[in-house]
């Protein structure tokens, strides 16, 4: 589970980064500085989206990827957080 209130807000904004057409780590970085005005380091964005890709907790399961061309992180633009966590939930 996320140690902070401020792990949920992350996970929201590289989902909704990474979504947009892929992103790189110092673009989903930006992306975070710039909506919660604070710095956050590589290690905790590859933590994040390990947490997005595997959670068996909430059973989100992100299909996060990485391409070298073009450069950076991907999502499956049909995939959606909040359905993945219904259906994890059967809510």
């Amino acid at each position: 589970m996320p140690a902070n209130k401020n792990a949920w807000l992350r996970y929201l904004i590289i989902i909704r980064t990474i979504k947009n057409g892929g992103a790189t780590k110092k673009e989903i970085i930006d992306a975070i500085r710039e909506e919660l005005g604070m710095w956050v380091s590589e290690s905790t964005i590859e933590k994040d989206m390990q947490f997005l890709k595997f959670s068996s907790e909430f059973g989100i399961y992100a299909p996060i990827t990485y391409r070298k061309n073009p450069h950076g992180y991907w999502l499956a633009p049909n995939w959606s957080m909040s359905e993945a966590i219904k259906k994890a939930w059967k809510v």
